[in-house]
């Protein structure tokens, strides 16, 4: 990995956005339910909440790396796609279906890191270096030594 987007930095981000911005968005849900009356209530509060801050998590994630940020961004949600199989490994649902939500929060982590990635990329651009060079480790405007990425002359 390079520089900016470390073990220590992917593991960071991906705890926050599973941790801290899940635990959030239950209080947030708690809060705004208040009793349980309404079932659908809780449940269109639960997701809502869930969406907002994983979105909030990636754009925090993204603005916090503004080099290679889509690379970054996809190591965080691979990280935060296993930290969902654990999760699921813990709760009592049959195996199906635990095989099942887990690839479809897949779908949501990717759409999730999309939104989250843009919103950060217009807060602050990438210095130097052109979006689709992001992706290809091999292009030429792409240095991979321990200098700062610079474009070869």
């Amino acid at each position: 990995m390079d520089q900016t987007s470390n073990i220590k930095v992917v593991a960071r981000d991906a705890l926050l956005i599973f941790f801290a911005l899940t635990s959030i968005g239950g209080v947030v849900v708690v809060i705004a339910d208040g009793d349980s009356a309404n079932l659908m209530l809780a449940r269109v509060a639960a997701v809502t909440s869930i969406v907002l801050f994983g979105i909030v998590g990636f754009c925090i994630s993204g603005y916090l790396t503004p080099r290679r940020r889509w690379i970054h961004l996809l190591r965080v949600t691979a990280c935060v796609w296993v930290l969902i199989l654990a999760f699921f490994a813990l709760i009592d649902l049959p195996t199906g279906e635990r095989i099942g939500a887990w690839f479809l929060s897949a779908v949501y982590l990717l759409v999730v890191m999309g939104i989250g990635g843009a919103i950060s990329f217009a807060l602050t651009k990438d210095p130097g270096i052109p979006p689709c060079a992001q992706l290809l480790p091999s292009h030429p405007l792409v240095h991979h030594g321990r200098e700062r990425l610079v474009a070869k002359a």
